[in-house]
């Protein structure tokens, strides 16, 4: 009934597998979520977004992704070497509602861990936060290792942690609209390398506003967490209400969504027309009947775009993107006590 729970991208081509880099990461969920047990419901479920309680949400989201970018100067020129890198982010954090505000949400920051994995040219970086320690690798080697409020310096793991860094307008649907980052500008700065915006927006599904019943659907649209998404591709991704089923003793509602583009000239909401896209996602969700709060979602993609940078008579560089992505979120309903990141590599340990 899942989708398989591991973040180890798969690809169902050849063509794909030869032209994209395997991920290198592997991470794997640390939480075990039994099989949905079916669930016969009669009555139309209400499943419409509705702020959290007063004290907040707890999850946990995983988002992996992997490709390459091409460049040639122009039509029939040699292409460089493709630059092909490996994202791996893990996020803990709290949903925050806003007093009187039902469309309006704030997130804090538990834990954190990043690992970028560059081919060309070579490079690689770690971010491990948590534990109120923050601790930098590049290349190998160790670039930063700071523990609590540290007297020097303008960076501390305690402007990041249990601190609100962003907050968002939710729209009808439930879907983040326009996220702007709070707190300290050092704490901005830091987390604004990271793609946590795009992840956090990607991941959460569009719930129906009127009360649904198996069958129904609806759309929404979503940037991919990918390179393709931060150059303003958008999906239109079609969510269906398959059934329900009760997932650690929660009556849900179970939704599959998906969605296919394959044509040209799509026009990207950074103002610019990308010539040509093929794209494809899947993906499931399972909602809680009583609460609505959304429990477990889990998704892929597979993205590949071309377009040009320049207009004649000046320069023009056509530019090729092609990248995988695999997602997990899921409800945190205690405390995390694990000694390991999503990846499996042991949180501040030795690398």
């Amino acid at each position: 009934m899942l989708l398989s729970s591991g973040l180890a991208c798969a690809t169902s081509s050849h063509d794909a597998k030869k032209a994209a880099p395997e991920v290198l990461l592997g991470a794997q969920p640390q939480t075990e979520v039994p099989e949905p047990r079916p669930l016969v419901r009669d009555e139309p479920a209400a499943i419409a977004y509705r702020a959290p309680p007063k004290g907040g949400l707890a999850y946990r989201l995983v988002v992996e992704y992997s490709g390459e970018h091409e460049s040639a100067a122009g039509p029939g020129q040699q292409r460089a070497t493709p630059a092909r890198e490996t994202h791996l982010l893990e996020l803990e954090y709290r949903e925050i509602p806003v007093r009187g505000r039902q469309d309006a949400l704030l997130f804090a920051l538990v834990a954190l861990h990043y690992r970028l994995a560059q081919e060309t040219p070579k490079a690689e970086r770690e971010i491990e936060l948590g534990d109120d320690r923050l601790r930098v690798r590049e290349d190998g080697d160790t670039a930063m290792d700071l523990r609590g409020a540290q007297p020097k310096g303008d960076l501390t793991p305690r402007k990041l942690l249990d601190q609100v860094f962003g907050g968002a307008h939710i729209d009808a649907q439930g879907s983040l609209v326009g996220l702007q980052p709070h707190g300290a500008p050092v704490a901005r700065r830091f987390l604004a390398e990271l793609p946590v915006t795009r992840a956090l927006a990607y991941a959460r599904p569009a719930l129906p506003e009127q009360p649904v019943g198996p069958g129904a659907r609806w759309t929404s649209h979503r940037f991919p967490v990918g390179p393709a998404g931060s150059l303003g591709l958008q999906l239109e991704i079609e969510y269906t209400l398959a059934g329900f089923q009760e997932v650690s003793g929660s009556p849900c509602a179970w939704i599959v969504f998906s969605a296919q583009h394959d044509g040209g000239r799509l026009r990207s909401a950074a103002g610019f027309e990308f010539d040509r896209v093929m794209a494809s996602l899947r993906g499931e969700a399972f909602v809680d009947l009583e609460t609505s709060q959304v429990r477990l979602v889990q998704m892929d993609d597979e993205i590949r775009a071309t377009y040009t940078i320049g207009k004649p008579p000046g320069p023009v560089r056509a530019q090729r993107l092609r990248h995988r992505s695999q997602l997990r979120l899921e409800l945190l309903t205690s405390p995390v006590d694990d000694p390991t990141w999503a990846d499996g590599s042991s949180r501040f340990g030795p690398r």
